[in-house]
């Protein structure tokens, strides 16, 4: 339920860099408060939040995720862990009926995502997924001008990701890997791929890909080019 001045109380789960532009987010919102942070090490969280200039000080600390889900002043949970981790924590969270920001990827697999769409179906709560290039001006006016006809039929189009995570990224010791990384598709080219769709307005109905590798430390291959067919026989 909303916190006594009647904003939505959110909590915070994994208080990393991802998790620090949600905070700062929440805390521009006039209608919501940060009431629960839920990390695994409390102090790394606290000198987290210093780190990144955040002042929190009437937020709570809990290493039990389940304490976030009890708590009747939370009414939105934000997961910012690490990828292998959204897929149970949103389930749990929309079981709970807390409304979720779920950062990206949503799910490793086809599998994952499905138990979190039923899981949002059945709960009734409300679900955004951190595809925040949606939010960027250029891709809006572009997806405005295609909204409004300016663009005519969409014959092609085309998205490029340019990313290069390496050891400086805090959560470089889990995103390299396969098991929670999964793929620089999933870990980064994802953003490529949500502007595609959102952009275009056209869903991809076949897809070929190419992948290679030209940075170290991945347990995968780091630069990918997939060829789409779209709808209406649009190619991307």
């Amino acid at each position: 339920m909303p916190t006594v001045d009647r904003k939505l109380g959110v909590a915070i789960s994994g208080i990393g860099w991802c998790a620090s532009q949600h905070i700062a987010a929440f805390l521009r919102n006039p209608h919501t408060q940060v009431t629960w942070l839920c990390a695994r090490d409390p102090a790394r969280a606290r000198a987290n939040l210093e780190r990144y200039g955040l002042q929190l000080p009437d937020a709570r600390i809990t290493t039990r995720y389940e304490d976030v889900l009890a708590a009747s002043d939370v009414d939105i949970v934000s997961i910012a862990t690490p990828n292998h981790l959204h897929a149970a924590e949103a389930v749990a969270a929309a079981a709970a009926g807390k409304h979720l920001l779920l950062e990206k990827p949503t799910g490793l697999d086809v599998d994952e995502l499905i138990r979190i769409r039923d899981a949002v179906r059945r709960a009734r709560v409300r679900t955004i997924v951190s595809f925040e290039l949606r939010f960027n001006p250029y891709l809006k006016f572009v997806r405005w001008l295609r909204t409004e006809g300016w663009l005519g039929d969409i014959r092609f189009a085309r998205t490029q990701y340019l990313s290069h995570v390496t050891d400086w990224y805090s959560g470089w010791n889990w995103v390299r890997t396969r098991a929670s990384g999964r793929s620089h598709l999933l870990a980064a080219g994802c953003h490529a791929v949500d502007a595609l769709r959102w952009c275009s307005g056209l869903e991809p109905i076949a897809v070929s890909a190419f992948h290679t590798r030209f940075t170290e430390g991945y347990e995968y291959p780091t630069s990918i080019v997939a060829n789409m067919t779209l709808e209406r026989s649009a190619l991307g």
